[in-house]
């Protein structure tokens, strides 16, 4: 599977000076022009340039303050070979379950279950289930008022 890689950094906001080069403007166009080519060489390909709102908190009373960060967009293809099916099953982290699922196979047998299963409605009245997740990634079901 082939995709585009991304790389995001933060555009100049100074125009270093270069002998040669008079005015701000040039210098700062020269100083861009640089950083273009630079991500060029590298293999990245210029996408676009982009004005972002940033929430800091700074000072002694950490009060937030919001600021304006201009950044630079590059892309590049990546080229992959797709994986043997078998690999790409192997390569999938598995966390460890204390407790066995009967789980099925082969997708064609989760299907199945699946469209077997009977259909339920959210309770009347709107009220739905709640859950919460754990730091392990389960969900476990929360007790609202009229759920004990």
């Amino acid at each position: 599977m082939s995709y585009y890689e991304y790389r995001v950094v933060p555009a100049r906001t100074d125009a270093p000076r270069v002998k040669g080069v008079k005015g701000v403007d040039a210098r700062f166009a020269l100083a861009m022009e640089e950083s273009l080519n630079a991500e060029g060489l590298a293999g990245w390909e210029f996408q676009r340039s982009e004005t972002l709102n940033v929430e800091a908190r700074r000072g002694l009373l950490r009060k937030p303050t919001v600021s304006a960060v201009t950044v630079l967009v590059y892309r590049r293809w990546v080229e992959t070979e797709q994986a043997p099916a078998a690999e790409v099953e192997t390569a999938a982290p598995r966390r460890a379950d204390p407790v066995a699922r009967n789980e099925p196979d082969t997708p064609e047998a989760l299907a199945t279950e699946i469209s077997q299963a009977p259909y339920s409605r959210a309770p009347q009245g709107g009220r739905g289930l709640s859950a919460k997740r754990t730091p392990e990634g389960d969900l476990h079901p929360v007790p609202g008022p009229d759920r004990g």
